[in-house]
């Protein structure tokens, strides 16, 4: 596991560890069933929503998602 406060991609180790969860996510889409779709979320900062002080990355998915 690694801690990041926010959304890293000021070094080569961090950015390497988001590209690394957004590879996966296919992997994850087969594996929860959500082949209709699904919605990511990065809440970044308090203006953005982020309430707790580190990166969390949301995958919505299995009903349909309405817009905002």
């Amino acid at each position: 596991k690694q801690h990041f406060p926010l959304l890293p991609v000021d070094d080569e180790n961090s950015f390497a560890f988001v590209s690394h969860c957004m590879k996966i996510i296919p992997t994850l889409q087969e594996k929860l069933g959500l082949g209709n779709g699904y919605r990511l979320i990065i809440n970044q900062g308090e203006d953005g929503g982020q309430t707790v002080p580190h990166l969390h990355i949301h995958l919505l998915g299995g009903e349909t998602l309405g817009g905002f």
